[in-house]
């Protein structure tokens, strides 16, 4: 290696690569090197590129780049010619700054058209997200929302709906997108449990604010957030089993999907990627959505799912009681994860029976669901009024 380009100190940037699939970030070092022009000829284009957004995490200081690695350089690469490629009219330029990259790897200039590239991969970048956010017909995400819950249930139906009929759905938003939303779900004769928005509007009997339904999200099983991409969406770690179509900006779809499963990846500026999130989403709707929609058709169902929560809680009842002594001798930390491992494995053993009863009411066998259940729980569980009472009776033989 030449001894001045070897003399000159490594500059680190970071950088964040958003696609459909994933976020990641590298942190890249660029020393020039023969290896460089080695590498050029193995390039090739991802598909996923089109909706690669490239930053840099300093602005102000321009962007700096380097290499440890072939690999490191090839991706980075790889990145900024891909984005370009992408982009009408910017094919030539991206051949062109790729044909002046092989020649300044042989001068040890690599750095400053590596450099040149990537920023012309980041403005190209937005411009085309700006265009596309331009040109999507927002008024297209409601009905496809709406299509697709009207669609689910009418699948978990299995049979023939009365509408309107009310959804155990909770709807975060009040601006275009969320009003769009209500709007086309009422239209098919479906309405929202809750629908929670900043200024509250006295008229639509279900809004209340958004504190407040977060915090009564266990009751419903479907969230829709529609906040938009200034309004950060914050929501309880342990709410995995809470099924969320989300329509804001791929900043809030990166903060939501750590915390929640069953994301929609679905934004504003990628209607392409909306229609596949949502037709994949149909096979990742969680159990607990499924119950959600089966009680919400199958009143006797409701019965059913409040049985298997009794046992659940027995499970869980009988458990303490059994560890107490022990959890007496633990520190407070160690007792409180000892619970919380009695309640998970309560959980894990009540599922797979959840699962199966609601799979049986879509089909129109409540009866055999709740032959099932009652065989399970040991006594016979009645249904309407009595809850109390049938709690006790449901459990009794769970305690002794």
């Amino acid at each position: 290696m030449n001894r001045s380009i070897a003399a000159t100190p490594p500059q680190l940037v970071n950088i964040r690569l958003e696609s459909e699939d994933a976020l990641r970030e590298y942190t890249v070092e660029l020393r020039q090197s023969p290896n460089l022009q080695e590498l050029l000829p193995l390039v090739t284009c991802e598909r996923y590129e089109l909706f690669a957004i490239v930053r840099e995490d300093s602005i102000g200081s321009g962007l700096k780049l380097s290499c440890t690695g072939p690999d490191a350089a090839l991706r980075l690469f790889q990145i900024a010619a891909g984005v370009l490629s992408a982009i009408p009219g910017e094919r030539s330029v991206a051949q062109q700054l790729a044909t002046q990259l092989r020649q300044a790897s042989r001068s040890g200039q690599a750095g400053a058209i590596l450099s040149a590239l990537v920023r012309r991969a980041c403005s190209a970048g937005d411009r085309l997200r700006e265009r596309v956010e331009r040109e999507t017909p927002i008024l297209e995400l409601p009905d496809l929302v709406a299509d697709f819950i009207a669609d689910r249930f009418k699948e978990s139906a299995g049979r023939p709906i009365s509408l309107p009929i009310s959804l155990p759905i909770t709807l975060l938003g009040s601006g275009e997108l969320g009003r769009g939303i209500a709007t086309s779900l009422v239209s098919r004769g479906l309405t929202l449990t809750r629908w929670a928005t900043r200024s509250l509007r006295p008229e639509s009997p279900a809004t209340c604010s958004i504190e407040h339904a977060l915090a009564a999200l266990e009751h419903d099983a479907i969230l829709i957030t529609a906040l938009g991409g200034n309004e950060p969406i914050l929501l309880p770690n342990d709410r995995r089993d809470v099924f969320t179509i989300d329509l804001g900006s791929p900043r809030n779809l990166e903060r939501a999907d750590r915390t929640m499963a069953g994301l929609v990846e679905a934004s504003s500026a990628r209607i392409a990627a909306q229609r596949a999130g949502v037709e994949r989403a149909a096979h990742r709707l969680p159990a607990r959505a499924e119950a959600a929609l089966a009680e919400t058709l199958c009143p006797r169902m409701t019965g059913i799912n409040r049985s298997i929560a009794q046992f659940r809680e027995a499970i869980v009842e009988r458990e303490l009681m059994r560890m107490q002594p022990i959890l007496n001798k633990l520190p407070a930390e160690d007792a409180e994860k000892l619970r919380k491992s009695i309640q998970h494995t309560a959980a894990r053993t009540a599922h797979p029976m959840h699962e199966y009863a609601n799979a049986l009411g879509r089909q129109g066998r409540a009866d055999e669901a709740q032959c099932m259940i009652d065989h399970l729980l040991g006594t016979r569980i009645g249904w309407g009024e009595g809850t109390e009472a049938r709690r006790h009776e449901g459990t009794k033989g769970l305690k002794g």
